[in-house]
């Protein structure tokens, strides 16, 4: 179960940036209607621009918080951790094995930001490592791996003893440090939920992949027309990593349904 004082905190923290949001759209609605007749209005550099170049790769769906929940539930089938020392790893044609690993002895691939988490650690320049064919990318893996704490640490890496390996099915999804606090997306949406029942809140984006997550949400009672036939609503955008890619944040922001 998530802790009760992480879900009081985004909780709490939910609550505020409704606030906050609230009170962002009716001054931006106030500045939009005091412009002047005939002039454009101008963008406030204060406010959250929900339309960004990064933004725009998201996906825009309609569903339910419920249907939300359901895709995370689902994704977490074959999610698993193991925390190995490191010591104990060692990379074979490209896949990586430790004792207990696996049944079946094929070890585990990596994804490309796994690899690049690991390569870090290590010390080794992740672009030249990726660039190496596996028959020189598995000495220098068991080489680095093996020396002492402090040889790591000279050449770039963190010298840590004992790797958290974040797992689905047989690919290594993340690299993180034993003391790396994870929160699962499925833990975030459990403290989030039960602060938004009963509201009127929609989700307008919902973007899922191996590395990120992103959950949208707009109240369209929550409103204010700057000009006609274009509202500002208040909105919540939700962001979290459960590999180490990004940390989660709750941001309040105004939603513009023309730049949508």
């Amino acid at each position: 179960l998530i802790p009760l004082f992480l879900r009081f905190s985004l909780v709490g923290r939910l609550e505020s940036l409704i606030y906050a949001s609230s009170c962002a759209v009716g001054a931006t609605a106030l500045y939009h209607n005091f412009c002047l007749p005939g002039s454009k209005p101008r963008k406030s550099s204060n406010l959250h621009n929900l339309t960004s170049l990064s933004e725009r790769k998201l996906t825009t769906m309609s569903l339910t918080l419920d249907e939300v929940s359901h895709r995370v539930t689902w994704d977490d089938q074959g999610k698993h951790d193991q925390i190995v020392p490191v010591q104990e790893l060692s990379l074979h044609e490209g896949r990586l094995y430790w004792p207990g690993a696996d049944d079946d002895g094929f070890g585990f691939a990596l994804s490309p930001y796994a690899m690049g988490q690991a390569c870090q650690k290590l010390g080794m320049p992740s672009a030249y490592f990726a660039r190496c064919p596996t028959s020189l990318q598995d000495p220098q893996f068991n080489h680095w791996r093996s020396v002492e704490r402090k040889e790591r640490q000279k050449a770039g890496g963190d010298g840590e003893e004992r790797w958290t390996l974040r797992a689905k099915n047989s690919t290594i999804r993340g690299v993180l440090s034993a003391r790396y606090e994870k929160l699962d997306n499925h833990q975030l949406l459990e403290a989030l939920v039960p602060a938004l029942i009963g509201s009127d809140y929609q989700v307008k984006l919902f973007n899922l992949t191996d590395e990120t997550f992103h959950l949208r949400l707009i109240d369209p009672r929550m409103s204010r027309l700057a000009l006609p036939g274009d509202p500002l609503m208040v909105a919540i955008h939700v962001a979290n990593s459960e590999i180490g890619l990004r940390a989660v944040t709750i941001d309040a922001c105004v939603y513009r349904q023309v730049c949508s």
